[in-house]
């Protein structure tokens, strides 16, 4: 059997498993009873994770008295996971033994794919999955979906992790239901969307590796795409690295969590922005407005992040015997893990989950008009029009321009780079490179401008709101943070110029089309 399998994956505690259970809507939905079965599987694959690092899983699992052999898989454009959202080539076949047969998998690309991972070297079991599985079938306005509820454990590695969790699966039908069904349950049911699948859990565990922060990677955009595929492309990136960040944020363990979190929530409203032209509606702006909510509730931790390890450390380390100068840090530090509780605040909130909910389902809105026009002359237009609204804010020399204009220049350049960076994969990289580079040394040339008005936002903060922030942490610790800051924007200013005539040097990509 060979199918894209389309399916939302839910993450819960006790008290959510229990209320999915008892669910009035799931009842009023569903088409018969309610099955249960338990499901052992074990996952195969080399010593080194080959498979696993190829995108390829590999598993045995008992069935009744019977045994399935499944390879999931995300290779090219025959299976991807988008966001929380995930379609993968799945591929079953009975099996008698307990250990893999590849010549049972029906695909013959995907078969000679998994014997090319492998070449020489053997498959061995590497972890076990023994769950409990409640299945239920839902009838969701003409649209057939498989609620599962998993209660278990994977074990590897001489370890074991529970699992709790439920999955929403396409059978037939549009996965816009899916999503809709999935946003009325989130009223009442606390679960939290994840991208991890048990698959990978167990790999974690038999490898002992702690997950590692995931930078926000933008995925390249196919000149045949419409402007709505586009679009639907860039969210489901947002959603994956919101998804991939969430728990070092919550945990408060990891800065690069915040920062990746808010780079995808920025990103994701810029997307929105740049494509607005072809796309209009209330569920539109609304989402735009869950997502400057999601950013300010961000905003504090990344900025206090910033303060103590980009602005405050550098200059305790020149001066480290100055009393207030540490005296600040500890002010600023009690500050960050008040920030961080309010992002884990923010972050377990049912409005946050209806957010990336909100990202998932565009792609399955009814937006003719986007769906009708290319990528390509969305891109044109968008890129051009940042590309001269910079123009109009620089003026002739924007050297010459004053502090408040300096930061509305910033922004705007800001705004031109993240049109440049979605739409780059649509042009020639010898093309596409050098001006990215070229406006993001400009960017960067502005940064010291904001960094400085942050800190003393920030200096005025941690004084209680005093409009001298001096009177209350000392003119020698003010002094100081400010010396500093003046020489980071002086050193930014001088290479204004430069970098501005870099950036009007460079040819316009997109002015052919």
């Amino acid at each position: 059997m060979s199918d894209q399998e389309v399916e939302l994956k839910l993450a819960l505690d006790s008290r959510a498993a229990a209320k999915l259970r008892r669910d009035p809507s799931v009842h009023a939905r569903k088409a018969g009873r309610a099955g249960t079965r338990r499901l052992v599987a074990t996952y195969f694959d080399t010593a080194n994770c080959a498979l696993r690092d190829a995108g390829i899983a590999l598993r045995i699992r008992r069935e009744g008295r019977g045994r399935v052999q499944t390879v999931k898989a995300r290779i090219g454009a025959e299976g991807s996971q988008k966001g929380g959202l995930q379609t993968r080539l799945e591929l079953n076949a009975p099996i008698a033994k307990a250990k893999p047969d590849l010549a049972l998998i029906s695909d013959a690309a995907l078969r000679a794919r998994v014997q090319e991972v492998i070449g020489d070297q053997a498959l061995v079991p590497l972890f076990t999955t023994d769950i409990k599985r409640t299945a239920w079938r839902l009838d969701l306005d003409g649209a057939a979906v498989e609620l599962v509820l998993d209660i278990g454990a994977i074990e590897g590695n001489d370890k074991s992790v529970p699992v709790r969790e439920a999955e929403l699966e396409m059978l037939s039908g549009s996965p816009s239901a899916l999503l809709a069904f999935a946003s009325d349950l989130r009223e009442r049911v606390p679960f939290r969307l994840s991208a991890q699948s048990k698959a990978a859990r167990g790999f974690a565990l038999y490898r002992a590796q702690a997950r590692a922060p995931a930078r926000h990677s933008l995925p390249d955009l196919d000149p045949q795409m419409s402007a709505h595929e586009a679009l639907s492309t860039l969210l489901h990136a947002a959603v994956g690295a919101m998804l991939a960040n969430e728990a070092d944020a919550i945990a408060g363990r990891e800065p690069t969590g915040v920062h990746q979190m808010r780079v995808a929530t920025r990103r994701a409203r810029a997307a929105l922005a740049a494509f607005q032209p072809v796309i209009a509606g209330k569920a539109d702006r609304a989402l735009i407005q869950q997502l400057k909510w999601l950013r300010g509730s961000l905003g504090p931790a990344r900025d206090l992040d910033v303060f103590i390890d980009e602005t405050l450390a550098p200059v305790i380390a020149d001066h480290p015997d100055h009393k207030g100068l540490r005296a600040l840090a500890k002010r600023a530090e009690k500050r960050r893990r008040k920030a961080y509780k309010q992002v884990g605040a923010a972050l377990n909130t049912a409005r946050y989950q209806q957010t990336l909910l909100g990202l998932e389902g565009w792609a399955f809105s009814d937006q003719l008009t986007a769906q009708a026009q290319p990528v390509t002359q969305i891109a044109q237009q968008q890129l051009q029009a940042r590309f001269q609204g910079v123009c109009d804010r620089a003026g002739a020399d924007p050297t010459g321009l004053s502090v408040p204009e300096l930061h509305a220049l910033r922004l705007d350049i800001k705004t031109l780079r993240y049109a440049l960076e979605f739409f780059a994969g649509l042009y020639p990289a010898s093309a596409t490179a050098p001006f990215i580079k070229s406006a993001k040394k400009l960017q960067d040339c502005l940064g010291g401008l904001n960094d400085a008005a942050v800190a003393h936002e920030m200096l005025r903060d941690l004084a209680g709101g005093a409009k001298d922030p001096a009177k209350r942490l000392g003119r020698g610790t003010v002094r100081r943070i400010a010396a500093a800051q003046q020489e980071k924007t002086d050193a930014g200013l001088e290479r204004l110029g430069k970098a501005w005539q870099r950036l009007q040097s460079q040819p316009r990509f997109w002015a052919g089309g």
